[in-house]
Parts: C-alpha cells; sequence; structure tokens
C-alpha cells in the first residue's frame, strides 16, 4: 500500500490531469447496452478574456452530475464544443487588423486548457466548432433544405399530427401561373419556400452594423450583445418561415419537462391569438379595409386606424388630406417600432375617408396613426374608446366619440370621461346599448359577436401570432456564408451539394462598409460562380448567417462529428435523443430555445431525426455576481479570475464551492470569505481520509463514539439530491457526513466506498487517494449501489433555513436528524451566513418543519 505522504494539491492536479488525458473518462459509448443519459450544457462562446465563473459554475455542477450517474452505471454523454461565430470575434479581429479564425482559435486553446483545470470530464473525442467548415457544411445544407421545402398545414404526419414540411416540387402550382412558363412558377414557390428573400424593416445596430432578428432586441431598445441603441433600417433579408411551426412550438410544449416559466415565456413570445378579421367596406368607394380583432365590442367602434405603412393608405386619403398624411406618414417612417409602441403620446391623421359600422349603421372616420404597425395584425386596428385604454387616449385627443356599450362590476353607466370607467378585456361586465347583446356577460358577446358576423358574412375567424418570420441575414464577415448564387434570368438558387461547404475567403481588409455592406462584397474572385441552372454568369450571396445559426442543432452534431455523409446517422440519434437535461440561460429561452426546437422539427419533417423534441428536460442557471453584489465586469473592477482561484485553492475547492454557493438557479453573489471556509473543510476531508488510509485495517471496527457508521444513507441522499440538481446540500450532507465521522475507524472498503462516493465532486483528492489505498484503475471506473428502503422517499425533507424569519436557503434533511447537525449543517450555507454578519443569540428548530436564526 502506497505511503501517505502531503497531499499537494497542484502537483496532484498535474499528475491526474496528464494520465487522464489518455483515460477516456469521459467517453461515452453509441448503442451502449447500459441505460443512456445525454446531459447537455450551452456550447460557450470563447473570447480572449477566457472562461468566466458563470461558464465554471455551469460545468462543475454538470460534471459531477454527468459523473455520478457513470458511477450509477448510465452510458453518460456529456460533451463540449464551442460556438465560435458570432460578433464579439469579428469585431476584435477588426479592431486588432488579425483574421477571426487565428482569434477564434487561440480563445478556443484558452478555454480548453482551463475546463481541463477543472477537472471537467467531457467527451472531448466528440468536441465541435461551429466555424469549422466540416461543421458548417451542415449548417448549410439545413439552410438549402429549408429554401427547397415548403409548409403544408394540412399534410398528416407519420406520428398523427398535421403539417409537415414538404419538398418544393410537391406545391401544387396553379394552371394559370404554368402556362407564365418558369419565372411565373420560381416566383410562385418563393411566396411558400421555408427560406426566403424579402425586403422589410428591420433592427439595426449601427454599432456592429448588421441588421437582427426581433429577439435579439432588449425591451429597452438595446442590442442584446453589445448593448447600443437600435435604429430601423430597410433591408433585403433572407428569413426563415418560423410562423408555419408556432402551433406545433406551442403545442409540444406539453411534452416536455420545461419549468412553467419557459414554458410561458415561449408562447408568451409566440404569441397566439384568435379573433376575427372584419372587412369594412369604405363609405363611395370599391375600397374594403379588413381589421384584425380579439375584442370584437363593435357596437362601441367608433373609428379605424391604418399604419403609415399600409398598403392602401394614400387610397384612402382624399385630396384635402394628401398634404397632411403624406407629412405624417414621412415622419412615422422615420421612427422605429419601438419608439412607435413606446409612445405615450398618440398621434394620428384623418384621412378623409370613413367606414360604415356594420352594426350601428353609422360612418366612423379612418386615421393614419403610428402606433398600428403594417407587421401586426392586417395593419388596420378599429377603436373602441371606452373599452380600451390606447383607443380611448387616442380617441380624446382626437375628439372622437367614446360610446361605452359594457357596464363593469361597479354598475356605472355614465359615459366614459375618465381612464377609471375603462371596463377593457378580461374585466368582468354586461354588455348594455348593444342590441341583441344588451345583458350577455363581456366575454361570452365577443362570442356571439363573432358568430353573428360570420354568419352575416361581414368577417372570418382566424388565428394569429405575435412574432415574426426569423431574420436570417447578417452584414458582415464572420458568420456561415449562405449557400445561395443570385443569376439575372433564374433569380436565387441553392448551390449543389456537392459544392458544400462553402467557405469564407480570407481577406485582407475585414471592415464592413460604412453603408454596413458586408466585407465580403469585396471578394470578387469569390462573389463570381456559375448558375446551377441555366451555367450562366452568377453572383454568391454576401450576407451571413447569424450566429444563431451553428447553435440551432449542434447537440446532433456531437453523436456523430466526424460523419462526412450526413449530417447526423439516424440510427445513433435514435439512440441518444431526446437529450435527457439541457442546462443553458435565461437569456436563450425566447432565442436558442425557441430557433433550435424550430429547426428540430424541421429536420424531424425531413426524416434526419427521430422524434418530435430536441430536449426532454430544460433547466435554467443562475448568475454569479461580483464580490461587491453587481454583475461581473471589467469596468466594475470586480471579476473573478477561475485561473487565479484554482492556482490559489485548488480545483477541487472550486468545483466544491461551485455546488455551495447557492441553489443552482440561483443569483448569488461570490464571496472570498466563503472560499476559504469550503478550504478549511477540504483540509479536514484530506486529513479524515489519509487518517484513513494510515489505519485501514480489516478487521477494525469502523465506529465513532460507540455508534456504527453505515453509507447507506450517505447514498440515499447524495442520490437523492443529485436528481433534484441539489447541489449545494450535497456539500451540506458532506460536511455533516464529516462532522459525524472525521475520527472514525474505517475499513478497506468502507473508505474506498466514500472515495467512489466522493468522487464526482472531489475528483482529484478521491482519485489520488484512491491510489494511496494501493488501487491499481481509475476510482472514476469503479460503481455505486444505492439500496432502496421502504422509507427511503419519505425518509428527506425539504426545510427552510430563515434568518429574522425570512427565508434565506433551503436545506434537505431526515426528519430524525439530530437538531445540533441540522443546525450546524444550517449555519455553514453561504447566503445564512451573509445575514448574520455578527453571529446569532438564538436558534429555534422545528424538526423536519423550519429552522430560524435570531441575529444579534
Amino acid at each position: 500500500m502506497a505511503t501517505q505522504g502531503e497531499y499537494d494539491f497542484k502537483s496532484v492536479q498535474d499528475k491526474w490531469n496528464k494520465r487522464w488525458e489518455t483515460m477516456g473518462l469521459g467517453r461515452a459509448e453509441d448503442f451502449s447496452k447500459k441505460p443512456k443519459k445525454y446531459a447537455l450544457v450551452e456550447l460557450p462562446y470563447p473570447s480572449g478574456d477566457g472562461l468566466h465563473m458563470g461558464h465554471c459554475w455551469n460545468y462543475t455542477l454538470f460534471d459531477a452530475y454527468a459523473r455520478y450517474y457513470r458511477l450509477r452505471g448510465y452510458n453518460v454523454l456529456y460533451p463540449m464544443g464551442w460556438d465560435t461565430f458570432g460578433l464579439p470575434t469579428y469585431n476584435h479581429a477588426v479592431k486588432v487588423n488579425r483574421s477571426p479564425q487565428e482569434i477564434s482559435q487561440e480563445s478556443i486553446q484558452t478555454f480548453r486548457r482551463q475546463l481541463k483545470s477543472l477537472g471537467l470530464a467531457f467527451d472531448w473525442e466528440r468536441e465541435i466548432d461551429t466555424s469549422d467548415s466540416a461543421y458548417y457544411k451542415w449548417t448549410q445544407w439545413i439552410f438549402i433544405q429549408l429554401f427547397e421545402h415548403w409548409y403544408d398545414a394540412d399534410f398528416v404526419r407519420r406520428d398523427g399530427g398535421k403539417g409537415q414540411a414538404r419538398p418544393i416540387a410537391d406545391l401544387p402550382i396553379p394552371a394559370e401561373v404554368k402556362k407564365s412558363g418558369f419565372k411565373a412558377i420560381n416566383e410562385y414557390q418563393d411566396k411558400y419556400r421555408l427560406a426566403y428573400k424579402s425586403k422589410m424593416p428591420v433592427a439595426w445596430c449601427p454599432k456592429c452594423k448588421t441588421g437582427l432578428a426581433n429577439e435579439e432586441v432588449m425591451a429597452d431598445k438595446t442590442h442584446e450583445r453589445c448593448g447600443t441603441t437600435v435604429e430601423e433600417r430597410v433591408l433585403e433579408q433572407w428569413m426563415l418561415r418560423i410562423t408555419a411551426y408556432a402551433e406545433r412550438l406551442i403545442a409540444d410544449l406539453d411534452t416536455v419537462d420545461f419549468p412553467n416559466g419557459i414554458k410561458a415565456a415561449q408562447k408568451e413570445w409566440i404569441g397566439k391569438s384568435q379573433g376575427i378579421i372584419i372587412d369594412y367596406k369604405v363609405v363611395d368607394s370599391d375600397l374594403v379595409v379588413p381589421c384584425y380583432t380579439t375584442t370584437p365590442v363593435n357596437f362601441g367602434a367608433t373609428f379605424l386606424v391604418v399604419a403609415p405603412e399600409y398598403k392602401d393608405v394614400m387610397a384612402l386619403t382624399t385630396v384635402e388630406q394628401k398634404e397632411a398624411v403624406m407629412q405624417y406618414v414621412k415622419e412615422a417612417k422615420a421612427k422605429t417600432d419601438f419608439d412607435r409602441i413606446g409612445n405615450k403620446t398618440k398621434t394620428g391623421v384623418f384621412t378623409g375617408s370613413y367606414v360604415a359600422n356594420h352594426v350601428t349603421g353609422k360612418p366612423i372616420p379612418v386615421w393614419v396613426a403610428d402606433f398600428a404597425l403594417a407587421t401586426v395584425g392586417t395593419g388596420a386596428l378599429q377603436g373602441c374608446p371606452a373599452h380600451d385604454l390606447r383607443d380611448f387616449e387616442f380617441a380624446q385627443k382626437s375628439s372622437i366619440p367614446i360610446d361605452r356599450v359594457v357596464v363593469g362590476e361597479d354598475g356605472d353607466e355614465t359615459p366614459v370621461t375618465r381612464k377609471e370607467q375603462i371596463v377593457s378585456k378580461g374585466m368582468p361586465g354586461k354588455m348594455v346599448n348593444s342590441d341583441f347583446l344588451n345583458g350577455t356577460s363581456f366575454s361570452e358577446a365577443m362570442y356571439k359577436t363573432m358568430d353573428y358576423f360570420e354568419e352575416k358574412g361581414w368577417g372570418k375567424r382566424v388565428t394569429m401570432y405575435k412574432f415574426h418570420d426569423w431574420v436570417f441575414s447578417r452584414q458582415h464577415y464572420w458568420g456561415e456564408p449562405t449557400p445561395m448564387v443570385y443569376c439575372k434570368t433564374c433569380g436565387w438558387s441553392s448551390v449543389g451539394m456537392q459544392e458544400l461547404p462553402v467557405v469564407l475567403p480570407k481577406l485582407e481588409d475585414y471592415k464592413m462598409g460604412e453603408d454596413g455592406s458586408s466585407p465580403l462584397e469585396k471578394a470578387d474572385e469569390w462573389k463570381k460562380t456559375v448558375c446551377p441552372i441555366c451555367k450562366g454568369e452568377a453572383t454568391r450571396e454576401t450576407d451571413v448567417m447569424p450566429n444563431w445559426a451553428g447553435s440551432n442543432w449542434y447537440f446532433l452534431r456531437y453523436l456523430d462529428p466526424h460523419n462526412k455523409e450526413k449530417l447526423v446517422d439516424f440510427n445513433i440519434a435514435s439512440y441518444w435523443m431526446p437529450v435527457d437535461l439541457y442546462y443553458g440561460g435565461q437569456e436563450h429561452v425566447t432565442l436558442h430555445l425557441l430557433y433550435s426546437r424550430f429547426i428540430y422539427k424541421f429536420l424531424y419533417d425531413l426524416g434526419a431525426v427521430p422524434n418530435i423534441e430536441p430536449y426532454q428536460m430544460r433547466r435554467n442557471h443562475g448568475i454569479i455576481l461580483g464580490p461587491d453584489n453587481r454583475k461581473m465586469s471589467k469596468s466594475s473592477g470586480n471579476v473573478v479570475n477561475p485561473d487565479e482561484v484554482v492556482n490559489k485553492f485548488g480545483a477541487d475547492v472550486v468545483r466544491l464551492y461551485m455546488m455551495f454557493i447557492g441553489p443552482y438557479d440561483s443569483v448569488t453573489p461570490w464571496s472570498d470569505k466563503s472560499v476559504v471556509g469550503i478550504a478549511r473543510f477540504m483540509r479536514r476531508v484530506e486529513q479524515m481520509i489519509k487518517n484513513g488510509v494510515a489505519m485501514v485495517n480489516e478487521d477494525s471496527a469502523m465506529s465513532t463514539n460507540g455508534e456504527t457508521v453505515s453509507l447507506d444513507k450517505l447514498k440515499r441522499k447524495l442520490a437523492f439530491d443529485i436528481e433534484n440538481l441539489k447541489f449545494n446540500t450535497i456539500v451540506s450532507t458532506l460536511m455533516e457526513f464529516c462532522n459525524k465521522y472525521e475520527k472514525a475507524k474505517w475499513t478497506d472498503k468502507k473508505l474506498k466506498e466514500f472515495l467512489v462516493l466522493l468522487s464526482p465532486f472531489t475528483p482529484y483528492l478521491a482519485e489520488e487517494m484512491w491510489e494511496r489505498l494501493g488501487e491499481k484503475g481509475s476510482v472514476h471506473q469503479q460503481s455505486i449501489t444505492v439500496e432502496e428502503s421502504a422509507n427511503s422517499e419519505v425518509e428527506l425533507v425539504e426545510i427552510p433555513v430563515m434568518v429574522n424569519g425570512r427565508v434565506r436557503a433551503r436545506l434537505s434533511v431526515a426528519i430524525s436528524e439530530a437538531e445540533d447537525k441540522v443546525v450546524s449543517v444550517a449555519m455553514a450555507i453561504i447566503e445564512v451566513q451573509k445575514h448574520l454578519p455578527n453571529g446569532h443569540k438564538k436558534v429555534v428548530y422545528v424538526p423536519g418543519k423550519a429552522v430560524n436564526f435570531v441575529g444579534k
């Protein structure tokens, strides 16, 4: 048996990092007969600054999770890769006049070194890089498939559901279009393709000089990447028809284990609503203005509003109002949608036209107003000012009649002159001044009105969605080249499969044009190509894909990273998919998480993947703040460098602290004091194990204070906490165990069992002591067996830990646990310590219910 010796964490880490390189501890096996578990963390965007503490937190927690389940007999896939396309690398490359390719590879090397220094057992053989042409060949392939398919909402899929992507060649073409020839057919197909080109207003970042998707613009109208206030520009962009999948994106949320908040956020972003489009005939004209509404309070409709961009705005405008309307439209178009929607002062101009209110017979005026958007609904709104705050404010300012047709619970039937009197959608009320609807509840009256209008032929029920098709073009260099070519004769067409990947050319100057044009516009030789249809001269698309393109499907490439013939082998995907647990950030809920679900559903329609959803379970991580309780940033001077902490305390200490800092989804500050506390605890664990190694004797009793030691309870507790992602209480449990058995005598068998249990959390210490016990194999290749006890499910309860009556943390304990041990573990929790700066004068513990500290 090896001698005890001193434990120098630096030499131990160096030693095992070298050995682990050849052992493949994180290697997953395709088609293993073991139960599979695919644990996925969002791949990082490598930057020159290296890892931040948020990365360390996320990856160490789930490394422990992956290691534990390997020990439990699972075939665990825990992969890592790099999301290297994007603006930060590109902007830095322009600044230092170097290629983004070189800079991204340097960043990857830094990240990889740092991840390995933390002892993270990823399956490195499956490592991917989204800016590697061998990878983005398949990103381009997905785009081509989108271009070559349309969505048939009535097609019955193989799973029995309705709606599926089908080849564009299967799109029925009207006879009159066929007669007009190839160009007409092509133009007709373009209206249905899932990837199409369109000229439209988009959010524009003046700093990054590129168009953005709506999802990339924050609520304060800033770019989510750089924080710059966005503008609005009209650009010709590639779009993805994500709206075709809206119903499936909503419905299939019922099949997955996502927190309710995530499901609600995605549903809210999609914004499904059911209403009616009412056709209003313009008085003394053949024009018809269709209006979409979910609240047809038509007996109270006293005006219509059309957007400044509405297609018939000038046709609606009389000669007398032409000058005023033209000036207003010009001014409105200079504003962004965000400015228009957020403007509290509602403005507009009367067009001079009227439409007839179907149920009252009265003519009502048509106005043009900038709070109506051409991209929302039909671009026209009906105003019912007594029952909508926005309509009320506009009507008051514009001297438009305000007719009450709903009475609320207060019974007020007087004219509506104050906003407090408004009874709006969702509020209880009864109809008045509404003919056959009088006395009907507000909500029921809306359905009856829709029935009535459909019977009369005045309108049609429809389902609308708030979100728009996905803007998929970016006007910079560092992104996947869009695999499309333009021919003056044939229009847009995709490159052939044999031409993939379309590789980014190297340039002497990576700067974008001042007008926002792509640097690829300057790559004259690269741009020149041949039309795949007529073989004439053609030009490559110079816009690139957004940084989301490669991360839409990366989890699939992990499964089959070296396949040159397919995006992923179907049988391999059938073995691993769906992802069992996906751990990521809240900021990606309506970005990457929604986008990737859409792309996966499209691939399912193609028959490329086996199931309808990519992720069975999703959990969002929290945020680690700086020691000053603010977001870590260079400008604030509060950034904690992972390298420095690992070098000072060792990787095992950092890993334990990452678990102990708080619940995995919490917002919690970094605490140097608490790291020191964990380091002290680690020294106690080291000493306990070293003592055990020194005294191992198969015949000695494993006992302390006359009490027989058992690992069964510890095993069950760890199993419960890992399954429920309670990493912070795992450390508490280990502290409790150490307190109880610190001076125990260990048998060889029990000490080895304990090291195996400890290994997912402190892999270096466990591996080193395993070797000192004379073992030849790795502790990480052993197994854990958890005996199920009859009362194991009810043995543990979660209790609140309070300070002065306010809940500051939660703790899993056994109902029968001794009070002193519960109090000891609770006192070690960082959040509790933070709120007891001067200690406590009293503690109250109600067994299995709560523990409360009263501060001094």
